[in-house]
């Protein structure tokens, strides 16, 4: 498929509108990576939004042509090690067509990291 993609940050104020759909999206992204408890998978993204609803974590958006169509998701959160070295962790990720976005995902990550 083709089209414009853009990755953008969600601002948290949005994941109630965002979730349902997202949720959904690395849901069934986490579930196709292996054999796990979908109750234990569940539990694990509740706990996700409530780090992005805090500031702990951040949800990333990939997004084709219109902001309406989310085709992968992606949370980060930011770790200190050492004290003194912020390193941004990528996890829970989920969606389609890689091969569109994923040439994005190293330098805007590394962008934010560096903001």
């Amino acid at each position: 498929m083709t089209g414009h993609v853009t990755m953008v940050a969600a601002p948290p104020w949005m994941l109630a509108d965002l979730w349902p759909k997202v949720g959904a999206l690395l849901l069934k992204g986490v579930l196709s990576a292996g054999e796990l408890d979908p109750e234990f998978v569940a539990g694990d993204l509740k706990d996700t939004a409530e780090r992005i609803i805090d500031g702990r974590n951040q949800l990333w958006l990939v997004l084709r042509d219109d902001p309406q169509r989310i085709i992968a998701s992606f949370c980060t959160s930011i770790l200190y090690e050492p004290v003194d070295t912020k390193v941004v962790h990528i996890h829970t990720l989920a969606g389609e067509d890689l091969k569109t976005w994923g040439h994005l995902l190293a330098p805007t990550v590394d962008a934010f990291a560096k903001a």
